[in-house]
């Protein structure tokens, strides 16, 4: 029984997946990192409300976990792939022709894998090694992890060769690259000619329950993602949170049914002690407004901005529950609709507590 354990105990971690602050792979994790510091915030299937840990992002926990399963492994018949818009000394930021997207996905060869998307720039840094940059410190940022299964990798190809992140570094076993041609070209930066404005398509994850919806647009899309992609499939209003420092912000657009509204404010439970303004929050997700009908949230990589409308990018979409009200709790406050809109549509600024 001792030996039979101690197997089971080695087998997962040997597996590719999630990692949770104890290094067990996990369906899903949601964290958020807080301003002005490297404290954040977890949830996961079996602590499915936010909870705080001791933990230091640079030094330990579920990202590290994460990121090292990758790192140390000295198996070559993984395929891995790590991209980051902000990459120190590699590129201008006039190179636009690169997604403005951040993330890490890893499988083994047919066999699950994990796909982790988050919003810091300049991680890592190191192609090989996992350094959580210190310029990070000051705003907040998300992340989230789903553990899929081995089929969803060709359909993401699908979308990196529309999206075209910029790859920091990555292994592909040729076994793989024969089957899913599209990842060979995304991971070395080939465009595919022809290649969709956007891009919709459902992914499988492992065990859980979650319901992924995965939108992608290039940069020729010149449109708001959020606005005249995800929010019209969906069929449901979102509030948005993503970074709001830029002179091309787009502010809430009231003028469809399935509307789209600025974040402005959020606060986490009160044992919790964060709040802060989107001002502060470096972070690109959405929740769908109302109580009523489908409950979506998504996380993914572009802003409300006319700036991020030639830049490839996407949004990977889980209609949870669970993980809904995680985020639909936190809104306290969201901009109003412009003036501009006739009145029969214009709602004031929401103070959501």
């Amino acid at each position: 029984m001792i030996l039979y354990t101690l197997f089971c105990s080695a087998l997962a971690n040997n597996t590719f997946g999630c990692r949770d602050e104890n290094n067990n792979v996990v369906d899903w994790l949601i964290a958020y990192k807080f301003p002005d510091g490297f404290s954040y915030g977890l949830a996961k299937p079996d602590q499915p409300n936010w909870y705080s840990t001791n933990g230091d992002l640079r030094y330990d926990g579920f990202l590290k976990y994460t990121f090292d399963q990758v790192f140390n492994d000295t198996n070559k018949d993984f395929v891995f792939g790590m991209y980051n818009d902000e990459v120190p000394d590699k590129v201008s930021k006039s190179d636009v022709w690169y997604g403005h997207m951040k993330g890490l996905l890893a499988f083994p060869d047919n066999d699950r894998g994990f796909w982790l998307i988050h919003s810091v720039p300049k991680l890592s840094m190191k192609p090989n090694q996992f350094v959580y940059p210190e310029t990070s410190k000051e705003y907040a940022q998300h992340f989230f992890c789903v553990t899929l299964n081995y089929s969803s990798l060709e359909t993401i190809a699908d979308h990196l060769v529309i999206s075209r992140p910029l790859i920091q570094s990555f292994q592909l076993p040729e076994s793989i690259a024969e089957l899913i041609p599209k990842l060979k070209d995304a991971f070395n930066h080939k465009p595919e000619k022809n290649a969709s404005l956007f891009l919709s398509s459902s992914l499988n994850a492992t065990e859980s329950d979650l319901v992924l919806r995965l939108f992608t647009k290039s940069r020729k899309f010149h449109q708001d993602l959020y606005s005249d992609l995800v929010a019209p499939n969906l069929k449901v209003p979102l509030f948005a949170e993503t970074w709001r420092h830029t002179a091309s912000n787009l502010p809430s657009n009231c003028t469809t049914e399935y509307w789209v509204k600025n974040i402005e404010k959020l606060e986490w439970p009160k044992s919790m002690k964060v709040k802060f303004k989107s001002t502060q929050d470096h972070s690109k997700w959405t929740v769908s407004a109302n109580e009523e009908g489908d409950k979506w949230t998504c996380f993914g990589d572009i802003n409300r901005s006319e700036s991020q409308f030639s830049r490839g990018g996407g949004t990977l979409c889980v209609m949870d529950p669970r993980i809904w009200e995680l985020f639909r709790d936190i809104v306290v406050e969201v901009e109003g609709c412009p003036i501009s809109i006739p009145w029969s549509k214009l709602s004031p600024s929401l103070s959501l507590n």
